[in-house]
């Protein structure tokens, strides 16, 4: 049998860019080559597209020459802009190129926190209070929770230019340089309380399956920063976490609600704050890392499956949504 044609998509243009090229690393050692012919394609921060070692960049539309007919498939692998927005699944729905995760409808909604976390909220989960602000003289009317408070990106993830403020001047350098990149800032009530993440992967026949959640504990920062994401060792993971019986499977269902809220296909996983026995969900991710710290991994092997193995059930996902 002819082995699948795969071309691996990493890098991008958002402040991500060196989180999905380490996921796209590890994508790269663990994927099967018995039964995939993997390609790579890196997006360089301005906007270019290199084919494995060669030294051109090309653009978009050049890019997509070298790509039609060549592949059977895209695993993207990008976070952030470009990647989990829905822009590069536009542009494969209308090149007829399947892609592995989530459509381009579900990954609008996903990354914009303010769409989703009203979505979760009239869906009956319990979000954090927030509001939006999309330019700096809303700030004096917006602000109505007590400090301190989190300070975040409307869209994005990899808590880039996510702060806990104790105070307005201290938040103003991050509201100021979000604002300035042309994205909105959520201003989010602070949830004290322990952090849990879950993922959703698709199993053999299509039916996405929880795994089993993840408590995080930061050893340095004051929640679950960039650097407690990403520098091994800079945070505690202990899966499954030491809770009831009951209140895994809360966490769980609560996981699968959300994925199916947004629509998502193949993968999510979402992030929760537990206080006084109330799950608050904070996100979904469309597109969780890969890289050798990252979660969705490292739950899929509690469950007993390998990385190997959870890309055969994203590709095989991607291969069912494309029919």
């Amino acid at each position: 049998m002819d082995k699948l044609r795969i071309l691996l998509i990493q890098g991008g243009i958002s402040g991500e860019h060196e989180v999905s090229i380490n996921s796209g690393r590890q994508i790269l050692e663990q994927m099967d080559t018995d039964k995939y012919e993997l390609s790579v394609c890196t997006i360089q921060k301005d906007g270019l597209w290199k084919f494995g070692n060669m030294d051109k960049a090309y653009s978009l539309g050049e890019a997509l020459v070298k790509i039609d007919g060549n592949f059977d498939l895209a695993f993207i692998a990008l976070h952030g802009a470009f990647g989990e927005d829905g822009q590069i699944q536009s542009i494969f729905d209308t090149t007829k190129l399947p892609y592995t995760g989530s459509g381009r409808e579900s990954s609008v909604l996903a990354i914009n926190k303010e769409i989703s976390s009203n979505l979760f909220a009239n869906h009956g989960l319990t979000i954090p209070r927030f509001k939006l602000v999309n330019q700096t003289n809303d700030l004096a009317k917006e602000l109505g929770f007590d400090w301190p408070l989190i300070i975040k990106p409307c869209h994005g993830g990899s808590s880039v230019d996510t702060l806990r403020a104790n105070s307005l001047p201290e938040a103003r350098g991050t509201i100021d340089r979000v604002l300035a990149s042309g994205d909105g800032v959520i201003i989010q009530e602070l949830i004290v309380g322990r952090e849990f993440t879950c993922g959703i992967l698709d199993d053999d026949n299509g039916k996405p399956v929880a795994l089993p959640p993840t408590e995080i504990i930061p050893k340095h920062g004051v929640f679950f920063d960039y650097e407690s994401k990403y520098v091994a060792g800079a945070s505690e993971e202990i899966t499954p976490p030491n809770l009831p019986e009951e209140q895994i499977k809360e966490i769980q269902a609560l996981a699968l609600r959300a994925h199916l809220i947004l629509g998502c296909s193949g993968m999510s996983r979402s992030d929760f704050i537990l206080r006084d026995g109330i799950f608050y969900i904070l996100e979904t991710n469309t597109i969780p890392g890969m890289t050798v710290t990252s979660l969705l991994p490292q739950a899929a092997k509690v469950a007993g499956i390998s990385f190997s193995q959870m890309l055969d059930l994203i590709i095989n996902s991607a291969l069912r949504s494309a029919k």
